[in-house]
């Protein structure tokens, strides 16, 4: 009788033994579970946070001459990174980046300075009362290409008279065409001043160098 039960406790016993190894086994493997779902939840939210914090905001591809140019603009973090990728080039085909302060409003390609290469020009609007800028590019005989220096307006004062900003930039006819109100006193004369540049050798780099100024 003793015996009997003995043998009943030691069974149940073991019982309970198997039992609780079965349970925490259970637990453990819904808490691996779950920290497995925890990080592909975090991963997840990583991506979506990088595709929030990059976000195109210009795209264009421009061609002439047998030379094109692939023109790349992301915002990241708040920030504007220009990427300019030319194709066709003889020598090197290297990608350019700029960070740009301001947004791109446009883009234009045309042989300036009708030598068979051509020159890429990329507008941009200044957070400052809207001042236009622009990024240039000339291609040095298909070669290569080589940045083209846009002088501040400041350094012009016939031109800079009035100028508050809210102006525009342009390729008409091999040159470049920059029109905006005039300011008298912080307020508009009803005048417009245009101003055109042509492309130019420089003593290290091609320029944009004022040609004309009219009002109408």
């Amino acid at each position: 009788m003793m015996k009997t039960d003995l043998k009943r406790t030691l069974l149940i016993i073991a019982i309970a033994v198997f039992g609780f190894a079965s349970c925490k086994n259970e637990t453990s493997s819904q808490a691996e579970k779950n920290d497995s779902a925890d990080s592909t939840s975090e991963n997840s939210e990583a991506i979506e946070e990088s595709a929030e914090a990059e976000e195109v905001v210009f795209q264009d591809k421009l061609s002439m001459q047998d030379i094109s140019f692939d023109i790349n603009a992301r915002e990241i973090n708040g920030t504007t990174e220009l990427t300019i990728t030319p194709s066709g080039l003889e020598i090197t085909n290297e990608p350019m980046t700029h960070t740009i302060e301001g947004k791109i409003t446009g883009a234009e390609i045309e042989d300036l300075n009708a030598d068979g290469s051509p020159e890429l020009f990329i507008y941009i609007e200044k957070p400052e009362n809207k001042k236009a800028d622009l990024i240039a590019y000339s291609v040095n005989n298909k070669k290569s290409m080589s940045q083209v220096n846009f002088p501040d307006i400041s350094q012009n004062s016939e031109a800079a008279e009035g100028y508050n900003g809210q102006d525009e930039l342009r390729v008409v006819e091999n040159r470049i065409s920059r029109r905006f109100p005039i300011f008298e006193n912080g307020e508009k004369t009803g005048k417009t001043r245009q101003i055109t540049y042509t492309l130019e050798e420089g003593e290290a780099m091609r320029q944009l160098v004022i040609k004309d100024v009219s009002e109408y």
